[in-house]
């Protein structure tokens, strides 16, 4: 499907409110180098749009029309080979591990848990990443590539700075800002953050600049939608797998 404005998920009013092994999550689309943040320093991305085919649980999308990123929710170390896969409640289907844990949240309150139920709680909570379709401007020879991030270490802080431009004289160019002849560079500052035992970066809040470079409307042609590349489970086999020894 050809690439249109005209046909674009608005960035800024799409967005649903907040909620709360990646090959058996989604397949690698074809000729995409897979992009992660490694280290603390600043990244300028063109981020390019795909054709909406599935729901989205967090994004209100027709689908057939154009978008700019998939939240991905994956429960970890799932069934008797521990393999992450892709939560259902992603494209708007029920998941037993979500309704598991749900169960568990209301049967006992959280601080009368021992610190094993907090443990088996915490780890049948999904965690949220997002794919986006990049350009990265300071190393265009890559080409486009897949980047992968964690939900509050990019897109909530995208979310933020395009919630700050909805007062903006020009605010369509921020809604659409992934738009092939008219979008902005994303300019994301990642710094280095400590969890508990572990490392990760973080930008707060990205900044949106003009392009040097546009695209023509065939730019996008030969990409997979990012829909196309989830590994959706059904139900019945999601049971099967958490039931199996």
């Amino acid at each position: 499907m050809r690439y249109s404005k005209d046909k674009s998920t608005d960035a800024v009013d799409s967005r649903y409110p907040a909620k709360e092994g990646e090959r058996t999550v989604y397949r690698f689309p074809r000729g995409t180098a897979l992009l992660k943040v490694k280290e603390a320093g600043t990244h300028r991305w063109d981020i390019l749009p795909f054709e909406a085919k599935l729901p989205a649980y967090n994004r209100r999308v027709t689908l057939g029309t154009f978008t700019f990123e998939r939240t991905v929710l994956t429960h970890f170390r799932t069934g008797k080979d521990q393999i992450a896969i892709l939560c259902p409640k992603t494209v708007n289907k029920p998941c037993p591990i979500c309704e598991h844990f749900e169960r568990i949240r209301w049967d006992k309150d959280y601080s009368e848990m021992t610190e094993q139920e907090k443990d088996v709680l915490f780890s049948l909570r999904p965690s949220e990443r997002q794919l986006f379709y990049v350009v990265d401007t300071m190393d265009r020879g890559a080409g486009v590539q897949l980047l992968e991030v964690s939900h509050n270490n990019f897109g909530k802080g995208l979310d933020s700075r395009l919630d700050d431009a909805k007062d903006d004289p020009d605010c369509k160019r921020y809604k659409w800002f992934y738009d092939l002849a008219d979008g902005l560079t994303v300019v994301a500052k990642f710094e280095e953050k400590k969890g508990r035992g572990f490392s990760f970066f973080e930008c707060a809040k990205p900044d949106l600049k003009e392009r040097k470079v546009q695209y023509p409307e065939e730019f996008v042609d030969d990409l997979e939608s990012l829909d196309d590349l989830l590994i959706v489970r059904s139900y019945a086999e999601i049971e099967r797998m958490i039931h199996e020894e």
